[in-house]
């Protein structure tokens, strides 16, 4: 059977861009990544199961997707409605694979190795749209808490999403070091806070974050 997965990284960030990952595969592959909450790995061990992943999606064992949400497009739009474009966005591309592999056969025929659900980390789905290529074929969207810690198949969605989360904070890094974006990971610390209070903000802040500036005159 095929199993697909769904989760971010950077949801809560207050630097750097959103991202949205998916991977679908074959449920006796997924096993054997070894993959888990991507909070619950060392930074090597992500990069080791990342690296694992991508040499699988080359060897047209499995699919994965990432969608990068950048600040702006978070500043202008919202944060729900860019984790509802990004969800869609991986659907599609869910779907477009499923196509590619004739999962849609395989399901409708019945077999245990068709795509039959697809699990999204978290208690909404932001009311993404389905593509209705999976509704015609039946292959439900169901959202589940934890399911990072819990399913395999979205660990590595979330390990996936992590990765490159932590690869575009290192690479800012390097362009506005009074951040400490390689440190904090664009997440609001309080020495964080302090570094835009004294540099303003960088373009990659998100500025319609409301950031309690108070704390940093302590």
């Amino acid at each position: 059977m095929w199993v697909a997965g769904i989760d971010e990284a950077g949801r809560g960030c207050i630097c750097g861009a959103l991202f949205v990952a998916g991977v679908i595969g074959r449920e006796e592959n997924i096993a054997h990544f070894g993959a888990k909450d991507s909070k619950k790995l060392s930074p090597k061990q992500r990069e080791r199961i990342y690296q694992t992943l991508l040499e699988s999606q080359h060897k047209g064992e499995i699919g994965l997707f990432v969608v990068q949400i950048e600040a702006w497009e978070i500043d202008k739009f919202g944060l729900s409605i860019a984790m509802k474009n990004g969800i869609e966005q991986i659907l599609c591309r869910i779907a477009d694979f499923a196509t590619s592999q004739n999962l849609k056969g395989q399901n409708l025929a019945g077999r245990e190795n068709g795509l039959e659900e697809i699990i999204i980390d978290g208690n909404t789905t932001f009311h993404a749209k389905i593509p209705h290529s999976l509704v015609q074929w039946g292959v439900g969207v169901r959202t589940l808490i934890k399911a990072d810690d819990t399913m395999p198949i979205v660990s590595c969605a979330s390990i996936v999403a992590k990765v490159s989360k932590d690869r575009q904070m290192q690479e800012l890094d390097r362009l506005f070091p009074q951040y400490s974006l390689a440190k904090n990971k664009g997440y609001g610390t309080l020495q964080h806070k302090k570094a835009i209070a004294q540099n303003g903000y960088c373009p990659h802040h998100r500025k319609s974050f409301k950031i309690l500036m108070q704390e940093c005159l302590f």
